[in-house]
Parts: structure tokens; sequence; C-alpha cells
């Protein structure tokens, strides 16, 4: 996205450009989810996002994921399904991305699996609209 070159000179900067990979935009209909399933970990560390409906998109795709805890959709969810990590600070980050990387496959893999069971109990397209139809039947009845 636009912040692309700046990153670019950091990871350059931090002498990790052999490790760093920019990609680009993906397709979201098939190079995105491969994407997704591909990664061993979805870190996720904006600090101003609040949603972060990319968080579900790579947990539908077995991603463990790794995410602030300014994001107000998953953080409890994250935390109840133990399909990854939550952090506050630097700190918590660094150990959360060291905790991951250090599991082995299969512990990445239930917890991947677990992230994905969480995103069709509670995230399906009909469990989603009836939340919606519900709000709106409650504004209706003011």
């Amino acid at each position: 996205g636009p912040a692309m070159a700046d990153l670019q000179a950091q990871t350059n900067a931090l002498g990790l450009q052999d490790a760093v990979l920019f990609i680009g935009y993906l397709d979201r209909k098939q190079a995105l989810p491969d994407c997704y399933a591909a990664a061993n970990v979805f870190v996720f560390a904006s600090l101003t996002e609040t949603q972060g409906l990319v968080l579900l998109e790579a947990m539908a795709q077995r991603a463990p994921v790794i995410v602030n805890g300014q994001c107000e959709v998953l953080v409890d969810h994250v935390h109840e399904s133990q399909s990854g990590y939550v952090y506050r600070n630097q700190g918590e980050f660094i150990d959360a991305v060291s905790r991951v990387l250090a599991l082995g496959s299969g512990a990445r893999a239930e917890q991947g699996a677990k992230a994905r069971e969480y995103v069709l109990k509670n995230y399906s397209e009909a469990q989603v609209s009836a939340r919606l139809r519900a709000e709106v039947d409650a504004l209706l009845a003011l």
C-alpha cells in the first residue's frame, strides 16, 4: 500500500531485506487466501485498526494470529479460542512472535485449526446476517 516505500527503507536500514518480501496487492479470490494458508503465523501489528477483518480472513485459512490489544473485534476471542496471541506492548509482541515461531508444525497446525473453527462457528454468512438482522430489529423497535 501507500506505506511500502517507507517500510522498504526501514527494512533495508535494519538489514532485513533478505528476510522480508513485499508482495503488494493480491487477488482476493485465490492468491490472498493461498498466502494466508501458507503462513506460519499472521501478525497484525496495527495500533489503530479496531476491526481487523483481515484477522478473520487469515484465521479462516488456518493461520494462527498475533493481534494487538486494541483490536476490539477479536482480542477476547483469540484468548478464548486459543487461536493465537494478544499483545499490548512491544515486549509482548516480540514474545508472541517468538513463541509462535518456536512452536512445532503440529502445535501451529492445532492453533490454525482452532482459528478456522472459531471463524466458521462465529462468522459464517448466516451468523453475521442474523446478528445484523437483530440489530436492525432492535433499532426499528425504538
